[in-house]
């Protein structure tokens, strides 16, 4: 990589880390990829893989996505659009790049996989990257995804050449970014909400954080319940495994 493309991104990597508004590091670094041809980003993080043996692939995932609205409802909505996304599901396996469009890629797909490919090549998304974030970092879950339909399939490899390693570079600064300085915005747990997570952490019961807070028990299960929620937890325990793993709480 040339020297001026590494300065260049030293740049952006220090211009978005003092950007404290997730959405406004979101835009920019969106226009950023589209700079290079890229319509749509998707971004995802997961703390453990073995939530994907409990329950659906999707229900384990934090995530924001500028792909089209259509390709989610289109898929089931937010707690199922990636049960079957092949891409998604090798996030959680392997370190690898998938390219969307490389007929290697569904040799062994499941039909609900080719079915599901099928309706994403419908909504423009038919030709792109998957970037694990592992990728980066090894055992980190989850993912970069970005869109580039305007590039025609047989363009693809001389665009990747020219391109490919700038773009992973990017994708590589948002991943990191959105993990550690804007999950709690993504995620968007309340003070009382962490407060009460945190107190779990160190061994109190319920009642004993109502106590501790001075309020009552019943503030306290909403704010474990909301907690829960917004972390995509299935129990208290669960939703505590959670922010200890993308540092939402601090013990």
């Amino acid at each position: 990589m040339r020297y001026d493309v590494r300065r260049e991104l030293q740049e952006l990597s220090e211009e978005l880390r003092a950007l404290d508004n997730v959405d406004a590091f979101w835009s920019r670094i969106h226009a950023e990829l589209q700079s290079f041809g890229v319509r749509s980003v998707q971004f995802a993080a997961m703390a453990s893989r073995r939530e994907v043996e409990l329950g659906r692939l999707t229900r384990s995932l934090i995530w924001r996505s500028t792909h089209p609205a259509e390709y989610i409802e289109a898929l089931g909505g937010g707690d199922e659009f990636l049960d079957n996304d092949l891409s998604a599901q090798h996030c959680v396996v392997s370190s690898d790049l998938i390219f969307w469009h490389d007929d290697q890629v569904w040799a062994t797909a499941t039909p609900q996989q080719r079915r599901q490919w099928a309706i994403e090549r419908d909504l423009g998304l038919g030709i792109g990257v998957t970037v694990p974030s592992s990728y980066y970092v090894r055992r980190q879950l989850g993912g970069v995804g970005i869109a580039t339909p305007d590039i025609p399939r047989d363009e693809f490899p001389k665009y990747w050449r020219r391109h490919g390693r700038q773009i992973l570079a990017i994708c590589g600064i948002l991943d990191t970014g959105m993990r550690e300085q804007h999950m709690g915005s993504l995620v968007g747990l309340s003070p009382r909400e962490q407060e009460c997570l945190t107190w779990l952490a160190v061994g109190l019961r319920p009642d004993q954080i109502a106590d501790r807070l001075r309020i009552s028990n019943k503030s306290v299960d909403k704010y474990i319940q909301g907690a829960k929620v917004k972390l995509r937890a299935s129990t208290r325990d669960h939703a505590v495994a959670k922010a200890l793993i993308f540092n939402l709480i601090v013990p």
